[in-house]
């Protein structure tokens, strides 16, 4: 239950920044508030609408993680590709991507550890399989005793 609710809370946080780098990106800069880009220079998404999309989605299904775990395996390599993008702009000489890379280092490494590995079942109780012979179930339509 516990690994549900911190997935849930990590797939929120990826999204309102992925949200973030969207809104920032798109909208005309006086319309945009300064802390949405200030936020946006420690979470750094690419700010294509597909990722706010993307972001909107993973806020969609926080709560229900575990039924969706596509979207989460697709999470995962997207922030594995951001981190990849990220160091390549540290090494191309941008040093303001450092904040952007741990957010997205440990926002993936959470979600991989916090995976949904198997779907709780629906009851405690478990049923096993009566065996049953159809020979026996002849002879008892037909008046006999099963032998």
């Amino acid at each position: 239950m516990v690994r549900r609710i911190l997935l849930g809370v990590v797939l929120v946080a990826v999204g309102l920044a992925l949200i973030n780098g969207a809104v920032v990106a798109q909208l005309p800069g006086e319309w945009v508030p300064s802390t949405l880009v200030l936020g946006q220079k420690y979470v750094s998404a690419e700010g294509a609408v597909l990722c706010g999309v993307f972001g909107l989605g993973l806020i969609l299904l926080a709560f229900t993680s575990y039924r969706h775990r596509l979207w989460v395996i697709l999470a995962i390599l997207y922030g594995i590709l951001n981190v990849a993008v990220q160091v390549d702009r540290y090494y191309g000489g941008r040093g303001d991507v450092l904040p952007a890379v741990a957010f997205r280092v440990v926002a993936t490494v959470l979600m991989a550890i916090l995976f949904p590995t198997r779907i709780r079942p629906a009851s405690s109780v478990t049923r096993r399989p009566v065996a049953r012979s159809l020979a026996g179930a002849g002879q008892a339509s037909a008046g006999q005793r099963p032998t």
